[in-house]
């Protein structure tokens, strides 16, 4: 048991940096960048209550009062800490790509949204799939920073026009994508909604090559 415990925290710093390797690989300026920005916004206030424990170690071990209470506060503090690090880098991650609805239309045309991560700092981009009357599909942007896991709907106008996304915030879905204006807005009929979402993160794996 003790070995094991001794191999918990190499294993943890291994399995970290492994992560750090592979966020590098996928997407390397804006990791630097999005890295850059959590240390920003993390550091300082770790640093601040590192220092309060420190203090508040040096009065307990003082016998003054307020040693453990200034302790308690720096123990919580760190844990916020390393509760928002987690957090920030979790919402961040390319883990959660997928078709995440599908369905009919009110006018019978069968749809399909897809997910799939953009980069670190756009996080993840949203597309709808229809059906066009001949068959092909039909695909319709519906932007970056997108955030997994929000509950929503798709609107289809009755009277034809763009779907909407109703959401946290709406969405007009747009026939082409702003970033690449000349991108198709068809795909052939025999592929599946999987097939299009395996278009859907190889077209921004080479966005992120690009850039």
């Amino acid at each position: 048991m003790k070995k094991l415990a001794r191999l918990l925290p190499l294993l943890a710093l291994a399995a970290m940096a492994i992560g750090l390797v592979w966020f590098f690989i996928e997407d390397p300026f804006v990791f630097a960048f999005f890295l850059g920005t959590l240390l920003v916004q993390s550091a300082p206030f770790a640093v601040a209550f590192l220092l309060l424990g420190l203090w508040g170690r040096n009065r307990r071990r003082a016998g003054k009062r307020g040693g453990t209470a200034l302790l308690t506060v720096a123990a919580a503090g760190i844990a916020l800490v390393a509760c928002f690090v987690l957090w920030f880098v979790w919402t961040s991650l390319p883990t959660r790509e997928g078709i995440v609805a599908r369905g009919v239309s009110p006018d019978g045309r069968e749809y399909g949204v897809s997910q799939a991560w953009h980069d670190w700092f756009d996080d993840y981009d949203i597309r709808l799939f229809v059906r066009g009357e001949n068959g092909d599909w039909i695909v319709w942007y519906g932007g970056r920073d997108w955030h997994p896991g929000d509950p929503f709907q798709i609107r289809f106008p009755e009277k034809g026009g763009a779907p909407v996304l109703e959401g946290p915030y709406e969405r007009v879905f747009q026939t082409s994508e702003p970033a690449s204006p000349t991108r198709t807005s068809t795909y052939p009929g025999n592929l599946s909604l999987e097939d299009l979402h395996a278009i859907h993160r190889r077209e921004n794996a080479e966005n992120r090559r690009r850039f």
